[in-house]
Parts: structure tokens; sequence; C-alpha cells
């Protein structure tokens, strides 16, 4: 027993200690947010409804630092004069708040007495934004309601017998209805469809006696009234007897089509209210009979009816030519059927409910109409209403004990609204205003919660919120005004000393004027350093003056402890701490906590863990070398995550030193590649020659770091599958096929002729290509042995002989048709010459001359 003692305590000790710490985090917040709003009162109130504004005049200063003004109101009680705290309430009086009636004065026969069954009945409220206030209203059912019941039937030729049971009950009828309670009126009215096609016959026969040619069993002698749509047949009365004898007047008639046209009725019902005389505290209800569905609005397209219903009253006299004494609905050719949206509006409106009695096959229908018409009661009627006193009997019971309020409130933009009912003492009911099963004297309780979500952009305006029923007369109102401002802002000091001069005092800070800035309006217009605001703003559209954590004293901002920065933006706390301190503790970290980020900035060699974002982690282990802060981390093969390497996809290692990938190696393991075509053929040859006592290989295959190993088979792997366990599937299952698919490669030796046939593989083991070279086997293997040169050398020589030869031809052939060519030129050009005899012309006879070089003279 005492252990569970204890268990019970320790789950309630730990639920207290959870919620104080949740409220602890939601008193921070709020604060955070009052600490904020430091402009003026205005803005402090509306800020959060938990902030207070310090109302003190000026000169007392916080660490170094202007007071700050708008605190949460136990920071301000701790700090400020409590006599100049702001920290306006919401308000409520109750103007208008009548008792309810009592019973016993009821007087139901005067119709001016006013029944009070709401209270309070007006309501002023005062709000502030953000502040909940709550509003109790109260129902009292003070006594069963005076009925206005309207009778209205359906006259088509199907509800004969139901018409004649109604005349049958003659007398009986209104004394049961009367029988329910101490004061009832009764009115009736009929209804058939538009007197239209296809909606009704519109031959004139038929139009006087629908059933003219129709044999029925529900008419004796063959004779019905004249087609209608609605035809409204007595006002609501007292007197019994005008309802007996209206109802023993009535004839049957007749339509074409199943539906009816009994929307058309009830909107003329609803609308038309002093042909109909309702009377205005009375509990007003519609006894809809028929054993046929509706016609709905549009379907009026049928007859070309196109106008939608108007939703006034349009009954009239003389309007029907073959029933010109009657009052029926005049625009009944002309208007749509109404929509149901348009008869549960003018309903609420005029607070009429509604009975739809009607028979057993159409009651489903019926029964959908309650989603969308409020306080609709269906009830099923028989076959020859038989049962109508009990619908109505039963229908007004549930009536007349259930209020609703009208859940759809018309409420200013800027006002939340939530409401909730407790019927009579039970637990709240939420978003809900309908009680039943209310009997005489007991209550309900309606709950109205308003909030203020801003302030209304018209100084001093003031809304108005109506809650009504559409079951009682009784209405409730809520007159709504705003706490937009403090109550100090009206007690200005002008032109103070503590405001330079230059200002006036308005709840304990300075508004300047001419131009003048600062707390006390020091700040000249004329200085320099004097400038707007928007210096100590982040941004035009930024409406905090140094994000909130200083004061802006002209044109700079001067911040709060702990802050810094030209914005007082940044401060060196709330960063995130490890067990070491904040940001990884002292050489690892500093705190710079710009606009909230929690940012760390680490000293040289550490970074920011990923979890508890201090610098925790520490890349020189990353490095080969821890002392070398030049290595490259990781060895240049991956990044370094919090002190451990993270490698590139083909790199492991603790430091990615080691390569798991083909080309780290140089190689693609293909069959053309000669590196490894040189080392398999090279094994294969070697294995041939037995006689070889060295290993001529092993240079070949060393520079590679190849691995080799000679079979007698290839392992076939293309056999192994889930339950093999044989020596190739177990060698099969260490391929990697992921970096590397094996492939089988045949290539021929130039020495011997043969043809080594090998697997290339990737094994993860070695981290690198192994070759398996089939064993040559002397049965299967034939080497034809090297190629004899001079097969090669003679034809080749043969070859270019004969192209000699060939070309020598070609040109003697060629030679010997130009020289023949140019001697037939000769031998033409000889006969076309003329030859002449005479001296040549070129010949010169010889002279001699002989003169003395040593004569002078003439």
């Amino acid at each position: 027993m005492g252990w569970h003692i204890v268990l019970v305590f320790s789950v309630l000790f730990l639920t207290l200690v959870q919620n104080t710490h949740s409220q602890d985090n939601v008193d921070a917040d709020i604060a955070r947010i009052c600490r904020a709003a430091q402009s003026d009162c205005m803005e402090c109130i509306l800020a959060h409804p938990e902030c207070t504004w310090c109302a003190d005049r000026i000169g007392n200063a916080e660490r170094g630092f202007r007071r700050i003004r708008c605190k949460t109101e136990r920071e301000n009680n701790a700090t400020c004069n409590r006599e100049q705290i702001q920290n306006p309430r919401n308000d409520i009086t109750f103007p208008k708040d009548m008792n309810f009636t009592k019973r016993e004065d009821v007087d139901l026969t005067d119709s001016s007495q006013q029944v009070i069954q709401l209270r309070p009945q007006e309501s002023s409220l005062k709000l502030r934004k953000g502040q909940p206030q709550k509003v109790n209203v109260t129902f009292q059912r003070v006594f069963d309601y005076p009925l206005d019941l309207y009778f209205v039937m359906d006259l088509s030729n199907s509800m004969g017998d139901d018409l004649q049971r109604l005349k049958d009950f003659g007398d009986a009828l209104v004394e049961d209805i009367v029988s329910i309670t101490g004061n009832v009126r009764l009115g009736f009215g009929t209804f058939v469809d538009k007197v239209v096609m296809p909606f009704a016959s519109t031959v004139p026969a038929q139009l006087k006696n629908p059933c003219i040619n129709t044999a029925t069993a529900n008419t004796t002698s063959g004779t019905c009234a004249p087609v209608f749509g609605f035809r409204h047949q007595l006002p609501i009365t007292s007197d019994g007897s005008l309802f007996r004898q209206a109802v023993a007047d009535t004839e049957i008639s007749g339509n074409i089509d199943s539906p009816e046209g009994g929307l058309d009725a009830l909107m003329q019902i609803a609308v038309c209210q002093d042909k109909i005389k309702w009377r205005s505290d009375s509990l007003r209800v519609i006894l809809y009979t028929s054993d046929a569905t509706p016609h709905l609005a549009m379907d009026g397209k049928l007859a070309a009816i196109l106008e939608k219903n108007d939703m006034h009253c349009h009954l009239a006299e003389g309007i029907n030519p073959n029933l010109p004494d009657a009052v029926v609905y005049s625009k009944s050719k002309v208007m749509d059927y109404p929509s149901l949206g348009q008869l549960n509006y003018v309903f609420n409106k005029n607070k009429i409910q509604t009975i739809f009695a009607v028979t057993d096959d159409v009651y489903p229908l019926y029964e959908n109409l309650r989603s969308v018409i409020d306080n609709a009661n269906v009830q099923i009627l028989a076959r020859d209403s038989g049962n109508i006193i009990s619908v109505i009997r039963g229908s007004y019971s549930t009536l007349s004990s259930r209020i609703q309020l009208n859940s759809q409130i018309e409420t200013p933009d800027n006002i939340e609204l939530k409401y909730r009912v407790s019927c009579n003492g039970a637990a709240w009911k939420e978003n809900s205003l309908d009680c039943g099963d209310i009997g005489i004297g007991q209550e309900v309780t309606f709950q109205f919660e308003f909030v203020a979500t801003s302030c209304p952009s018209q100084s001093g305006r003031s809304d108005e919120v109506e809650i009504s029923s559409n079951s009682i007369t009784d209405r409730v109102i809520f007159n709504i005004e705003y706490i937009c401002n403090c109550d100090c802002a009206s007690n200005l000091t002008l032109n103070t000393t503590l405001c330079s001069y230059q200002g006036n005092l308005e709840c304990g800070i300075c508004r300047c004027e001419n131009g003048y800035q600062g707390s006390h309006c020091q700040c000249s217009p004329s200085a320099e350093a004097v400038v707007s605001d928007s210096n100590c703003r982040a941004s035009e559209s930024d409406e905090e003056i140094c994000s909130g954590n200083g004061i802006c004293e002209c044109g700079v901002c001067e911040c709060k402890e702990n802050y810094n920065g030209d914005l007082c933006q940044c401060t060196d706390q709330f960063c995130r701490s490890d067990s070491n301190g904040i940001c990884g503790g002292p050489n690892r970290g500093t705190c710079q906590n710009c606009n909230g980020d929690q940012k760390c900035i680490c000293e040289d060699g550490w970074s920011i863990h990923p979890n508890t974002g201090t610098c925790s982690c520490n890349d020189n282990n990353c490095r080969s070398n821890a002392t070398d802060t030049e290595a490259p981390l990781c060895n240049g093969n991956g990044k370094c995550e919090c002190s451990t390497c993270a490698c590139k996809d083909i790199f492991s290692g603790n430091l990615c030193e080691i390569c798991e990938h083909p080309r780290c190696r140089g190689l693609d393991g293909k069959c053309g590649e000669e590196a490894i075509r040189e080392c398999a053929t090279c094994q294969y040859d070697n294995q041939r020659q037995t006689e070889l006592k060295t290993d001529p290989c092993a240079k070949v295959c060393k520079n590679r770091s190849l691995e080799t190993e000679l079979r007698v088979a290839l392992p076939d792997c293309s056999l192994c599958n889930g339950s093999a366990n044989t020596d190739d599937c177990r060698l099969c299952a260490s391929f990697n096929t992921r970096i590397h698919t094996p492939v089988t490669c045949q290539s021929s030796l130039t020495t011997s002729g043969c043809l080594a046939t090998y697997m290339i593989v990737w094994l993860d083991a070695i981290n690198n290509f192994k070759i398996f070279i089939r064993n040559y086997d002397e049965t299967t293997d034939k080497c034809p042995g090297p190629t004899d040169p001079l097969l090669i050398v003679l034809p080749v020589i043969g070859g270019i002989l004969l192209l000699g030869i060939i070309a020598l031809i070609l040109w003697k052939i060629i030679q010997t048709l130009r020289d023949k060519n140019e001697y037939e030129n000769f031998l033409e050009d000889t006969k076309n010459s003329q030859w002449s005899k005479g001296e040549n012309p070129l010949f010169s006879k010889a002279a001699v001359r002989i003169e003395n070089p040593a004569f002078v003279g003439n």
C-alpha cells in the first residue's frame, strides 16, 4: 500500500515540476514581447495583454541604461511605483438586465406584455487587445408559449383521403389542437403547383376541373377544385369554427407531375406577416402536410420561368379567373421556386419553425431538410392523416422545450467570438447554442467569449453585436468599445524641464517638438548627428528600434548591457552550451548571438558540433600530422566532420588514406588493358614452358601489384545460387561485383601462338585486381608456333616489285603516246610551210674601210 502512495506523490510532483517549467517558458516569452515595446504606453499595452507600462517620471536608470518601462506586471511591481503602473483591463457593465418574468405574471391575453426569458438584455464591454472577456447569458423557460399554427396542406389528387379525414374530424380536430396549450390560434392554406406546363395542364376545361378525365377514388363526384399555386384560405385566428369551416369548404385539386409546389407556399406564409396575422410573442409554427416531394429552386426552368424568388409577399385576390374570390400567390407563373437557403433565411428572420408531416415513402427526403432548415421537425403522417393530432402534439412539445440561439452571428472583423452552452447545469457543449428538453422554470447558460484582435482604425469607434433566436422574440445586445491607450496619455505636463523645454511629458517619457530628439529632447535638429530613427532600424520597414535591445539617441543606438553592434543586434549570451561551457568553453569559441541566430564563432582548429552547436570539434584530428596545420584534412580525400573523416566513396581509413577503387590503381580491369594482358600471358607461357627455372613474369606483374593464380579451370559463377556451397561459389562470393564486374579474356601469345584464357576480378581482401589464369593443357591447347618470317617478307618484296613493274609499263605507254603525238604535229607543220628561194634577208655583204690615224686635215 505504501509504494502506491509514493508512486502517486511522485507523479504529482513530476507534473507540478513540468507545469512550472512550462509556465516559466511562457512568462519568459511574454517578458520578451513586452521589452520589445518601449516606444510609448499605447504600444506597450497593445503588444500583449500581460504587458504593463511604468509611467514614473524620467530620472531613474537601470544599470546605466534608460529605464525599460514596458514589462510584465510582476517585473514592474519590483521596480516601479505601483500607482504609476498602467495596466488597463477589460471592463463589463450591464445597462439592461431585467429579471425573468414570473410565470404567474404572464398574461396571455395581453399582446403588449413583454415576457423576459433572456438576461442580461444588454451588455457594455470595454476590450483590451488580446484579453479574453467572457459573458454569460441565461435563458429561463417561463411558460408554455402561445402557439400560432398555420396548417398548409397539399391538395393534389392523391391527398383526397387525407382531406376527407380532416373534414370528418370536425370540431374534434380544433378541440384537440386547443388542448395542447392554453393559447392557440389557427390558420389554414392549401397548395397544388404552378399553373403552367409541364406542372399542371393548361387545357381550359382541365384548368376548371383537373379531374375531368380522371377516374379517381378520392372524389365521389369526379369534380375537383380549379388548380392553383398557393391559396391562403384563413388568417391565424382564435375562432376554431372558422378553421373548421375553412377545412370543410376545401375541395381536392390536381396536377400533372409528382412533385408539388409546397416551397412557394412556405415562402408566402413566412413573408406575408400582415396577411397571415402572426402574433409577435407566439411560437410560430407551420404544419406542412404532403405525400410527395417538393419542387426545388431552378425547377422553374422547365416552364421557362427564369426569375429567381425575391422573398417578398405576393398574395392577392382576383388573380385566378377560376377562383375569383380566392387569395392566391400572384407571382406563381413569374418567379421560380425558392431555394432551401432562402426559406431558412426567412424562417430565422421571422422566427418561424416548421413541422413536415409527410408519408413514410418521402420521409427520408424531408429528413435531409433538417440539415439545411434550422429547427425543422419531420414526422411521419399516416396515409389518411389519422395521426395528425399526435404529430402536432409531439412536435409542439419538442419545439416549445427547445431553445436555440442563432449561431450565424455577425461580428466586426477585429473581434473573435467563441461560445458554448450548459443545458440545465450539465457539462459545457463547445461551439453550440442549442438545448432541448427544457422544462418550465429550468435555466440554460450560454457563455460568449470576446477577444479584440486589434484596435479599430477609426479612433473612438464602437461596435454592436446582436444575439437572437429563431424561436423567441428576446434578443441580447453587446456594445463593444476598445481600450487602445493608457489613462496617463490624457495627463500631459507641457514644456517641462525634464524634456529640455522642447517637449511634453506623457506617461513618463518625453514627446519632443520642433524637430528635437532624444530621451530628454536634448538633441538639437541643427546638430549634424541628429537624424531620424531610420539610422537605428535595420530597414525602413522594420518597426523595431535598435533591435529592441537599446534606444536611439540622436541617431545612434545605445545598447543595453550584454548587447553590442551598430543596431544592438548582437549579444554574448543565449548561445548554445555543453559541459565545457558556452560555445564549448574558453579557447574554443565565443558567443556572437546576432538577431537571435545563437551563432558560435570557433577558434582556429575548432568547428561546430552538429548536435550541440558548440565549438567541440577539432579539425586537427583529421590531419595525418596533428601539429601541421597546413596538412590537408583527411588527406584531401574526404571532409572533416567533427573530428572524424567522412571519406569520399572510393576512400577509407581513419584519415581516408586507403583507396578502394580501380581508379586508384590506374587500371580499369578490361581485357584490352596492356599491363593485365602482359602479366596474364606471361604467367600462362611460363607455366607452359615448365623447363624455365626463373620467374620472368615477376617484374611484369609486380610493377602493378597484380596478384595471379593459375587454375586448372576458371571459376564459373553462373552456376552459383543462394544454396550452392562449392569451392568455386565460395570464391565467387568474395568477388566485389559492385566495383568491378568479373570479365573473362583471351589473348594470343606472339612467341608461341598459344591462346591464353584468364579472368579479371576485384577482391576487397587485397583491395586490388586478381587474375585467375587457366593452365596450359597440351591435349586441348594447340600452339601453331611462330610464323616464318619469309612468309611475310617475300610476299611483301614481290608485291613491291610488281607495283614497280606496273608503274614502269604505265610510264612507257604514256611516254610513247606523247612522242607519237609530237611527231604527228611536226609532220603537219612541215606540209603547211612555204619556202622562199631568194636571198636570205639576214645576209649582209662584207665591206673594208681603212682610215689613217695620223692624217689631219680636210
